[in-house]
């Protein structure tokens, strides 16, 4: 398991210690942090009523509640500040927007923590990657909340409760956070294609890198695989999750190369070097990845994913000159310029995991 300080959050003290930050480097690199008490509280009482509005609610919410969605083995309620569907939740509303603000704050202490320990870089590395705060008015937020309910099953499905309850992916965005109360089911994929079971005590939260974390810090970060497992042991029992997803707004520039190429060169592929925009990059997720929303596929996902080599989708940015060829200077073009010459090259390496 790993480990750290309380994170720092309102009547919270101490930011997550270094090995918190450094756990994002390993490969799968993810962490199981402890929060503070407050947050702690907050997310056990939101994580109680999002649980039992679910449940009154069953397959059929109330008429303009755009956020809710039910899947063959899962009920999600996705709550985006700002958006003109996503951004009303009706009753849990006010619920929400607490919870937002107390896992934002989170996540981005985590964020700071693994630029300046892990990367050795300042801590506000990552704030060009970020939606500006607070939020304007007549704007929406990158980020989102989804609360997730994996119901329990009856006994004749209990016997087949042997593969994933959500297929294999890897998140799209920085950060996803989870929280919930059974402290079981998560799994996360070794480079070897194994997986491993993932635990959740009280109190804490998993974070877990994405596909922009990977990209920002140019493959210092691996963006982690990881599914739900659900096993015919603990299948009699509901499975509940409130999930933080950290999202870079489309319009963002991730351009981080030359502050990490000062201690991390040699570690660095030549595709990951030079600006993208945030925008073209799930552009190329979404050709990519297969959803792991599409309801009709949902069940026919499942065995694919479980099968399917553990390979890793990568970036590319414009190829080296050759030696001896004049290449014109980092700051020759405007940023944009450099973003539409690069984000023009967008291409796979290797196939696709399954999203």
């Amino acid at each position: 398991m790993r480990s750290g300080k309380s994170v720092r959050g309102r009547n919270a003290a101490a930011l997550p210690d270094r090995s918190v930050a450094q756990a994002f480097l390993q490969d799968p690199g993810y962490a199981v942090v402890p929060l503070s008490a407050h947050v702690t509280a907050t997310l056990t009482t939101a994580l109680k009523a999002f649980h039992g509005q679910l449940n009154s609610w069953g397959q059929h919410p109330p008429q303009g509640v755009a956020g809710f969605k039910s899947f063959p083995l899962k009920n999600r309620l996705e709550y985006r500040p700002g958006h003109p569907s996503f951004g009303d939740i009706g009753v849990l509303q006010q619920m929400a927007v607490e919870v937002v603000q107390e896992y934002d704050e989170v996540a981005q202490d985590i964020l700071s923590e693994i630029a300046e320990s892990a990367l050795s870089a300042p801590s506000t590395l990552f704030r060009p990657a970020l939606d500006v705060a607070p939020l304007e008015r007549g704007n929406i937020a990158a980020s989102r909340l989804e609360a997730i309910q994996y119901p329990a099953l009856n006994a004749s499905a209990r016997l087949a409760a042997q593969s994933p309850s959500c297929q294999a992916r890897v998140d799209r965005g920085l950060l996803t956070c989870i929280f919930a109360d059974n402290p079981q089911g998560l799994q996360v994929q070794q480079a070897s294609g194994t997986w491993d079971d993932v635990t959740l005590p009280a109190g804490h939260v998993i974070m877990l890198p994405g596909y922009t974390l990977e990209r920002a810090t140019c493959g210092l970060v691996k963006a982690t695989r990881h599914r739900v497992v659900i096993k015919s042991s603990a299948a009699s029992c509901a499975r509940n999750a409130l999930v933080y997803k950290l999202r870079s707004p489309g319009s963002a520039i991730l351009d981080l190369y030359p502050q990490l190429s000062v201690r991390h060169a040699n570690s660095i592929p030549a595709r990951f070097r030079g600006p993208v925009a945030v925008g073209e990059l799930m552009h190329f997720f979404d050709a990519t990845h297969d959803s792991i929303n599409d309801i009709a596929r949902a069940n026919t996902l499942e065995s694919a994913s479980s099968s399917r080599p553990n390979k890793r989708i990568k970036t590319e940015v414009a190829a080296p000159s050759p030696a001896g060829a004049s290449a014109p200077p980092h700051n020759q073009y405007s940023q944009q310029e450099q973003v539409n010459i690069r984000t023009a090259t967008l291409q796979s390496n290797c196939g696709s995991d399954v999203h």
